[in-house]
């Protein structure tokens, strides 16, 4: 057991698929280990990329359903400009991203200190009103609301029909 540990987490992620199949614990798991040193060593990020998470995949420990889900969760922070990306000079006719909705239950209703709304989801993200008009029906804990992604990085809050105001999300 001691050999299994020394291999790292990932090792013993496989140890336990193998578990559950049946399989000898520390023969999947040098085989997993393995796989994945092989993808360590190549060079480009995304065939690198590709090669573990298709590792993860024979394995059961990466399913289309945990990518949903974490999808689902990064749904509106901000993503950090990767470094090669800010260097060089923006690209000439980028086509326009495709516009994305998420659809969430109202957990908590409050105004900030600004008297702006700031809403929390079941899912605890929280978004904030950017704008400071006053809204007239306010969403209610339990309630549904529609978040459309906007361009330019904004977003779109409704929480009913006819009322939609610019949102950000904090957290």
């Amino acid at each position: 057991m001691k050999r299994v540990i020394r291999l790292g987490g990932v090792a013993v992620a496989f140890c336990l698929v193998a578990i559950a199949h049946g399989e000898g614990a520390s023969t999947a798991a040098e085989a997993g280990w393995a796989r994945m040193t092989r993808c360590a060593a190549i060079g480009d990020d995304k065939a690198r990329h590709t090669c573990t998470d298709d590792t993860l995949r024979e394995a059961g420990l990466l399913t289309e359903e945990t990518k949903a889900t974490a999808k689902r969760q990064s749904f509106g922070l901000q993503k950090p400009a990767p470094l090669a990306a800010a260097a060089a000079p923006p690209a000439a006719a980028a086509p326009p991203p495709k516009s994305e909705n998420l659809e969430v239950t109202l957990a908590k209703v409050n105004h900030g200190g600004d008297g702006k709304l700031v809403l929390t989801t079941t899912d605890g993200a929280v978004w904030n009103q950017v704008e400071s008009d006053a809204i007239r029906q306010i969403p209610k804990q339990g309630e549904t609301m529609k978040i459309e992604a906007r361009s330019l990085g904004g977003f779109m809050c409704q929480p009913s029909k006819y009322v939609s105001f610019r949102c950000y999300r904090s957290k």
